[in-house]
């Protein structure tokens, strides 16, 4: 959930570091002229902090052990270790991740598009916002869902995944068994999904649900915070800033200091080939030169490269500008190229191909996969999976609707369908992570229409602590309140919702809003 400035020239960019200032567009007497600013303080687009510690909680960063204090900032691979004490972290805007007494976690990937953490051992409970949207149309439905950066939780033995607004915790035995328990909300493990008033269990590979566990000490606590940040929020609904966005007297304004040809690059789906989107941990090989080395995410493949994620790693690689290939944990592929054309041989693990054609092309992007000799020409529109492990013979699989069924059954079924609804998806975390990288450039732009799907971490005076404040009056905690203090005016995003916009909505000659 991020904030977006939106200019003729993008869409919308991720900001990196904020220059928040208050455009006063008053007329009369006023002492101030319209475009007078002030630095607002205070607001964070990012989190990477604590916002709360109580007892004894250390930070490490490789071999460097220190107690962990209010001004740390956390990096990816740094972990965190309670003992006695508990932590409240700032995840995202709107998402906040607390641990409870001896409690193991690394944050393997803070970045807000590919969020990712791994619990060892004990207890963590990710709060994540919910949308407060009345009920829409199909559009606006779907738009709904995929408004969520998906969160990737890890264990020793399971992979979750989660998916929407809502509360879950999970546990992690010393044995690495592990179960999650959604109060509310959606998830995904090992192929099944889970749903709010649920709790799965992962052990030795296998995966049984029950109602809701009894709450407890921890889930109590998590509780009075999510309240108490709530109220925090509707506290600032009496500061300066807010008072001016809410009489239409000002507007918060969000620069971006990065060079605005980086920022563009962020929106740029570029026309090479193999293009390297994403890399958590891999290597590759290439023909010239055999030997291993790091995969760097920009890089671009060529014919007779060797790809090999490490074991709980991912990748996503443009085959085509909107044909994408997404690699799984332990996974080796060879990708080809012969006379613009692509063609991956999986040698082991998974590989999702979703291929997203563009009407009226000229040519057709075509893509041949190749699993245990057999080769599979893909280029209409569709999202396939192919699984090669030590024992079962590899099979393509198609979605059909929201669950899969091999590609040799397809002549039996209907064609595809390529909007599967998130409540009704079916599959495991890779499945549902892969479906929703694909959408990420369509997420981004859509923002501008849907409504502003983001927000800021503001400090409130009073307490010292962070709260969430969205961008408009749609979010609320799943422990009960809203987030009604936004720095957005609620009237002009209602104005901006349309079942199928032809265009931007809002008059051109009035400064935009985040």
């Amino acid at each position: 959930m991020w904030p977006f400035l939106i200019d003729k020239s993008v869409w919308s960019i991720r900001i990196a570091s904020l220059v928040l200032v208050l455009s006063f567009l008053v007329t009369g007497q006023s002492s101030q002229q319209a475009g007078d600013s002030v630095l607002l303080k205070d607001f964070l687009v990012e989190g990477k902090r604590p916002n709360f510690i109580e007892g004894d909680v250390e930070h490490l960063r490789g071999s460097h052990k220190t107690p962990l204090t209010l001004n740390h900032t956390f990096e990816n691979g740094d972990t965190i270790q309670t003992g006695d004490g508990r932590a409240e972290i700032l995840l995202i805007p709107g998402c906040y991740l607390r641990l409870d007494h001896n409690t193991h976690i690394s944050l393997l990937d803070l970045s807000p598009d590919n969020l990712k953490l791994k619990l060892w051992r004990g207890s963590a409970i990710l709060e994540v916002a919910m949308s407060d949207l009345p009920p829409g149309n199909e559009w606006e439905e779907q738009r709904r869902q995929l408004s969520y950066q998906p969160v990737s939780l890890l264990t020793p033995t399971a992979q979750y995944l989660i998916a929407s607004g809502g509360s879950y915790r999970l546990n992690v035995d010393d044995k690495g068994n592990s179960d999650l328990s959604l109060l509310k909300g959606i998830a995904f493990v090992n192929g099944s999904r889970i749903d709010s008033g649920t709790t799965a269990s992962a052990a030795n590979g296998k995966v049984s649900t029950s109602r809701l566990k009894p709450l407890d000490d921890f889930d109590s606590w998590s509780r009075q915070r999510g309240q108490a940040l709530v109220k925090a929020n509707h506290v600032l609904e009496k500061s300066e800033w807010h008072r001016k966005v809410r009489s239409n007297r000002g507007y918060l304004l969000i620069t971006d200091p990065e060079d605005p040809s980086r920022a563009r690059e962020r929106l740029t789906v570029s026309a090479r080939m193999g293009v390297v989107e994403l890399v958590e941990d891999a290597f590759v090989s290439e023909a010239q030169t055999p030997a291993w080395r790091k995969l760097e995410t920009g890089e671009r493949l060529t014919n007779g490269d060797r790809v090999r994620t490490a074991v709980e790693s991912r990748a996503e690689i443009h085959v085509y500008p909107t044909s994408f290939l997404f690699l799984d944990g332990d996974t080796e592929i060879v990708y080809r190229e012969v006379e613009g054309r692509a063609a991956v041989e999986i040698i082991k693990g998974s590989a999702i191909a979703i291929m997203a054609p563009v009407a009226g092309a000229t040519e057709v992007a075509a893509l041949t996969i190749v699993a245990d000799k057999t080769e599979y020409d893909v280029s209409e529109k569709g999202n396939y999976r192919i699984d090669v492990g030590p024992s079962a013979k590899p099979e393509l699989m198609v979605y059909v609707g929201p669950t899969r069924v091999a590609n040799t059954e397809l002549g039996k079924s209907n064609k595809p369908e390529q909007e599967p609804m998130l409540k009704k998806l079916t599959g495991d975390s890779f499945d549902v992570w892969a479906y929703r990288r694909s959408r990420l450039f369509e997420v981004r732009g859509f923002r501008k229409w849907f409504g502003p799907f983001g927000g800021m971490w503001c400090l409130v005076e009073s307490t010292r602590e962070y709260t969430f404040v969205p961008a408009a009056l749609e979010y609320r905690s799943p422990y009960g309140g809203a987030y009604s203090t936004a720095y957005w005016e609620p009237r002009l995003f209602f104005q901006r919702r349309r079942a199928t916009p032809p265009e931007d909505p809002l008059p051109p000659e009035r400064p935009v809003r985040p």
